[in-house]
């Protein structure tokens, strides 16, 4: 569980960095 939640959490972040990279 920790592990999927640490994974949501990577993915999140990927992609708010491609979003932030687009802009």
């Amino acid at each position: 569980m920790r592990v999927k939640k640490k994974k949501k959490y990577a993915i999140l972040s990927d992609a708010v960095g491609n979003r932030t990279r687009q802009l």
